[in-house]
């Protein structure tokens, strides 16, 4: 599949390392994008909990934490670490020359 057939999202470079950046769909989708050792994950903007912004929780290692109540997720994989069962929707990402599209399946 061509770059012009897929969603754009935002230059990989926009993500900083180790952080988090929220980027919305033309469709109105939140999308959480985390930077980890250069290499680029995505999780639905929204903790299964409550809602909360998971692009605004605190990022240790490769764990993202809720900032409502604390809930821990992988950030590589959506798995909830502390409240089992209850993962966060994982988005797939792909990087292409630099710009980070939303995969095919998404």
């Amino acid at each position: 599949m061509d770059t012009e057939d897929r969603i754009r999202l935002i230059e990989a470079s926009a993500v900083p390392e180790g952080g988090s950046r929220l980027v919305i769909t033309d469709e109105g989708d939140e999308i959480a994008l985390f930077k980890l050792k250069g290499e680029i994950f995505a999780l639905q903007n929204a903790c299964p909990h409550e809602g909360g912004p998971l692009c605004e929780g605190s990022i240790k290692g490769e764990k993202v934490a809720c900032p409502w109540h604390e809930w821990e997720f992988d950030i590589r994989s959506g798995r909830c670490i502390n409240v089992p069962g209850c993962d966060a929707f994982s988005v797939a990402v792909k990087v292409i020359d630099g710009v980070i599209y939303l995969d095919e399946s998404y």
